[in-house]
C-alpha cells in the first residue's frame, strides 16, 4: 500500500471560552479580549495539520449587562467564521452557605461547558472526525475524557 505523504492531519480545536477569556485577561489585560480564535488556532497548528473545525464553548453571562452585551457581540463576530461552531452552556445563580459563619449568599457560575466539551470530544473521536485534537481550557475536569 502506497501512502500519500501530502495528506495532512485533520485538526479540531475545542476552546473553553471562559478559561480563554479569563486567562488572556489575567495575563494581557484588555489587549486580546477580541481575540481572533481562527488566527490563534491556525498559529497553533503544525505544518502537517489542516484546521477543519473550531468548537467554542461558553455561557452567556447574566450578572453584568454591559459584559453580556460585549460577549454577545463577540460570539456574533466569531460565528461569522465558517469553521467555528458555538456551544452554549448555562450561567446560573447559585445559593452558597459559608461553612464558617453559616451566612448564605448568591454567586453566578458558568455551568455545562466542561460537560458539553467532553461530550463533543468523545462524539467526534467516536465518529473519527479528527486525527489531532487541541484543547484550550483551564478546567481540570476534562482530564478523564481527554485520556
Amino acid at each position: 500500500m502506497i501512502m500519500n505523504k501530502n495528506i495532512n492531519k485533520r485538526t479540531i480545536f475545542y476552546i473553553d471560552g471562559f478559561s480563554l477569556y479569563h486567562g488572556m485577561n489575567e495575563i494581557y489585560g484588555k489587549k486580546y479580549l477580541w481575540l481572533d480564535i481562527d488566527a490563534l488556532a491556525l498559529r497553533l497548528c503544525d505544518s502537517d495539520e489542516d484546521l477543519i473545525q473550531i468548537n467554542y464553548f461558553t455561557a452567556i453571562v447574566h450578572s453584568d449587562p454591559p459584559k453580556q452585551t460585549r460577549q454577545i457581540k463577540y460570539i456574533s463576530a466569531i460565528k461569522t467564521i465558517n469553521r467555528v461552531a458555538i456551544y452554549l452552556g448555562k450561567y446560573n445563580l447559585e445559593y452558597i452557605k459559608c461553612h464558617n459563619c453559616n451566612q448564605r449568599f448568591t454567586k453566578w457560575r458558568e455551568k455545562m461547558t466542561d460537560v458539553n466539551m467532553s461530550v463533543k470530544i468523545l462524539t467526534d473521536a467516536f465518529d473519527d472526525k479528527f486525527d489531532v485534537m487541541k484543547i484550550i481550557t483551564g478546567d481540570k475536569d476534562l482530564k478523564s475524557p481527554i485520556k
